[in-house]
């Protein structure tokens, strides 16, 4: 019984010590900004920026598109079962359009296949992946196309977002959003490893984006197709020196929402996938898989905080009833490595989001949010394609 018990504990606490050796890769971690060599020839792009009932802010994203763009580039905006003008605004930004209908497939996803589709007529070398919603660093889609034309890989861009400066549920959401986006891809970067991909900033060889099911109603499609490719032998690599960014929503109610879609959809893909990919890892001998599917098993922050607490407390009452102490020794070693983990996150990466005094905050708020993780896996996924209200 002590013995299955604490392997028990050591299976669910694993990921704290990946999550843990990712940090401490990142904190010496460095990546030059560096630019295509002068006189080299950019490879042909197409951006594909998926949209729905994206208006209001879609000109900026467009704009900033067409400022990186050369002359044989392209931008087409999906405007995906759009209820107001988000075609026509893309449109007089100067974007290519085509527009989609389809009240039975909604989600991102089928967006991107429908996009696909379309360029197919004229296919680029590189398709790059920006949501209706970012603003683009300068030199981005520049530094995004020469690494995924050099590797033949797919190339994730660093994405961050930002939030209002006083509810102390924004700040958290947006330290972890910058844990999960930054700290840990940069230490696997500095590992030489792969990263998982983000939804937005991503840059395709035209041959590799054709390998993929983006039709599938995936929450999480980035993950999934991330996933693929690895198991196809093409591994996300991290370009952090490109960049996206985006904010969050203005209501704390619509954050939240947009927060728990995310989470959701993480959990029920590591429940649903990862298990099998794993095996499918081992048997292909694919290092480079295996290490994606051990990173995407690492829950969200704000979970691994509760995994972790709650295995603490389940060991320390099982050794008081009298089994061993080794889940005991387990458990406390995985609360010691996400704390950790937690305190360098925040000296490298998080000390202009959260004052000393809330960094508490984030194991707090953790446990504040275990009913509603209980409850999400008695409710449906939805994969349906939801604007996030952002109070504009």
């Amino acid at each position: 019984m002590s013995f299955v018990f604490a392997v028990i504990v050591a299976i669910v606490t694993f990921p704290a010590f990946v999550f843990c050796m990712e940090v401490l890769a990142a904190m010496t971690a460095r990546w030059p900004e560096t630019l295509p060599p002068k006189g080299s020839i950019r490879p042909r792009v197409a951006v594909l920026v998926p949209a729905h009932n994206e208006s209001i802010g879609l000109r900026d994203t467009v704009d900033d598109i067409r400022k990186q763009l050369h002359s044989a580039d392209r931008v087409l905006v999906v405007a995906d079962n759009c209820t107001d003008d988000t075609a026509t605004v893309a449109r007089s930004a100067g974007a290519e359009v085509t527009e989609r209908h389809d009240t039975h497939k909604i989600g991102k996803g089928y967006a991107l296949h429908w996009g696909l589709t379309y360029l197919g007529a004229d296919p680029p070398e590189i398709v790059i992946i920006i949501d209706a919603d970012c603003r683009i660093g300068s030199h981005s889609l520049d530094r995004l196309a020469t690494a995924s034309a050099v590797t033949r890989r797919p190339v994730q861009a660093l994405n961050l977002m930002s939030a209002p400066a006083s509810p102390i549920d924004f700040r958290v959401a947006e330290f972890a959003f910058r844990v999960r986006n930054l700290a840990r891809p940069l230490g696997l970067r500095a590992l030489n490893l792969p990263c998982q991909l983000m939804g937005t900033g991503m840059a395709f060889p035209w041959e590799l984006i054709q390998l993929t099911d983006l039709a599938s109603g995936e929450t999480v499609e980035d993950l999934k197709v991330g996933l693929e490719l690895a198991r196809a032998g093409y591994p996300p690599i991290f370009c952090p020196s490109a960049n996206v960014s985006s904010q969050f929503p203005l209501s704390i109610k619509a954050a939240k929402s947009q927060r728990n879609r995310w989470e959701q959809g993480h959990l029920r893909m590591i429940a649903k996938k990862i298990p099998h990919l794993f095996y499918e890892s081992l048997v292909q001998r694919n290092l480079y898989l295996l290490v994606l599917v051990i990173d995407a098993a690492v829950p969200p922050l704000t979970i691994l905080g509760s995994l972790v607490s709650l295995m603490l407390l389940a060991s320390g009452l099982g050794f008081l009833v009298g089994l061993s102490s080794s889940a005991l020794i387990i458990s406390a070693a995985s609360c010691s490595a996400y704390a950790i983990a937690v305190v360098l996150s925040w000296l490298k990466f998080g000390r202009d989001i959260l004052p000393p005094k809330s960094l508490v905050s984030v194991f707090s708020y953790a446990i504040e949010k275990l009913p509603f993780y209980c409850h999400m896996f008695s409710k449906r996924d939805s994969s349906r394609w939801i604007r996030t209200d952002r109070g504009k």
